[in-house]
């Protein structure tokens, strides 16, 4: 027989109170998993939100770059020279033009150069595939017009690689130079 005095003062775990504490910890385990789970989903839609973010940062950053290629290398008339690539808008009724910077002759219909010395690129000139008319003295407005054609043509095709989310990003960024060269086009243009 146990000493009463040594006996615990605890009382005994009736199996009520056993059951009731079981579906405490049961709710608690729950209410964890569940919290859990919500931080988990938090922490997806969180992921993907970054991600976007991240996505739509780098089609904004390709869509800048292609629109500073396009201004700086289509639409920006350059001296062919890859040595010297300094912008120009000389043009005195001759096809034939030279650099004042570098010194080389270059078509004004192609843009292109081929190390010629002055009589060779009038031949160029004369014969050139990019013309759209004969001879080498032509009146400054056909010079804008050729040019403008040259510079769509280039930026359609340019623009034909990219996607289309990028190339309306693109058009808008570029709008303002395009309508300043009386340059039209659209997206239905690129297909």
């Amino acid at each position: 027989m146990v000493d009463p005095s040594k006996r615990s003062l605890r009382k005994p775990i009736s199996k009520k109170n056993n059951s009731r504490s079981r579906a405490r910890k049961s709710r608690k385990f729950v209410n964890d998993i569940s919290c859990t789970i919500q931080s988990y989903y938090r922490m997806e839609n969180l992921s993907r939100m970054t991600r976007s973010r991240q996505q739509a940062e780098n089609e904004e950053r390709k869509a800048q770059d292609v629109a500073r290629n396009i201004v700086d290398t289509i639409l920006t008339l350059r001296c062919p020279n890859r040595k010297c690539q300094k912008a120009f808008l000389d043009f005195d009724g001759c096809f034939t033009l030279e650099c004042h910077q570098c010194g080389v002759s270059f078509c004004a219909w192609c843009v292109r150069f081929n190390d010629w010395n002055h009589g060779t690129v009038h031949q160029h000139v004369d014969r050139c595939d990019a013309a759209s008319r004969a001879g080498t003295q032509h009146p400054f407005y056909i010079f804008v017009e050729h040019q403008r054609e040259r510079r769509r043509t280039l930026v359609i095709n340019r623009l034909r690689h990219e996607n289309q989310r990028t190339v309306r990003r693109v058009l808008d960024i570029i709008n303002t130079n395009l309508e300043e060269l009386g340059i039209n086009i659209s997206i239905t243009d690129l297909s």
